[in-house]
């Protein structure tokens, strides 16, 4: 079905049962495809189910892409690029995906074996408005009661940046939101006996008791986090002072974090008392 409007949608159906129509449109002079506008054709596809930041829960979103694709090469290196594009059926918000894949992925496939052609997952997704992991997507209701709607406002930029891959804006987030965490466990003054007396132990004073790692071993030892969690969250801790002092990035992997805060989360309802002042 043809209509009238910037972008011409066909059913996929008609692509797939009128061989006729494929061909001209695969074989049609690309000077002629832009008069006609067929350069601007996309697909739609069988509906999918998605998350929507907008109406906060995953609902079912009409779905479209392009039959285009852009490559670009420099050297021996390039890439493919392809575009769809899905609308909420709900509240009528797009999201956009770009999927890239590398050549050099092409003859062997990637790191995790996912084959040599554009079937395979794109090596490079991105999505606007962000799109969630399954993960994030079950993080954001256990974390939600201990964040103010702020706050809440900022976990959900930091899933963003992590979502566009823009990784050192999203370890500072991190940062910020395991240092509330910190500060919301426990009393006052058992979190600074704790960290005084680790910073004396390792360094000789108290006075370095304010190092993130102390914060971190805090959280480890009420049980919150463990220990391996700890050390990891460490190491993106130093890439977020990284990102904000130095402007650079080694790109930590940052699902550490979300598994921390799932965990953390877990943790709390085992021992509501140790976050009861925040409530």
């Amino acid at each position: 079905m043809l209509i009238a409007s910037p972008y011409i949608i066909v059913q996929q159906s008609v692509l797939a049962n009128h061989n006729v129509l494929s061909v001209i449109l695969l074989h049609m002079d690309e000077k002629l495809k832009r008069q006609l506008g067929t350069d601007l054709i996309l697909i739609r596809n069988e509906p999918v189910s998605r998350f929507c930041l907008d109406c906060n829960e995953t609902l079912n979103h009409s779905s479209f892409s392009v039959p285009w694709k852009k490559e670009k090469s420099w050297g021996e290196y390039g890439y493919r690029e392809k575009v769809k594009l899905f609308k909420c059926e709900n509240c009528d918000t797009v999201a956009l995906e770009k999927s890239q894949w590398w050549t050099d992925n092409d003859e062997w496939g990637d790191e995790e074996g996912r084959g040599n052609n554009m079937n395979r997952k794109g090596d490079l997704i991105l999505n606007y408005p962000s799109s969630l992991s399954t993960d994030e997507i079950a993080l954001l209701p256990k974390v939600q009661p201990f964040l103010n709607d702020e706050q809440y406002d900022f976990l959900k930029d930091v899933l963003a940046a992590k979502s566009q891959k823009m990784d050192g804006l999203a370890a500072i987030g991190f940062r910020s939101l395991f240092e509330h965490f910190f500060n919301i466990c426990g009393t006052n003054s058992s979190r600074d006996r704790f960290v005084s007396e680790a910073a004396k132990m390792d360094v000789g004073t108290s006075k370095a008791k304010n190092e993130y790692k102390y914060k971190l071993q805090w959280l480890s030892h009420q049980g919150v986090i463990t220990k391996k969690q700890s050390e990891e969250l460490l190491d993106l801790i130093k890439e977020a002072n990284k990102s904000a002092h130095k402007m650079q990035t080694d790109g930590k992997d940052l699902n550490v974090a979300i598994e921390a805060l799932l965990s953390l989360t877990l943790a709390a309802k085992r021992q509501p008392d140790l976050f009861e002042k925040h409530k």
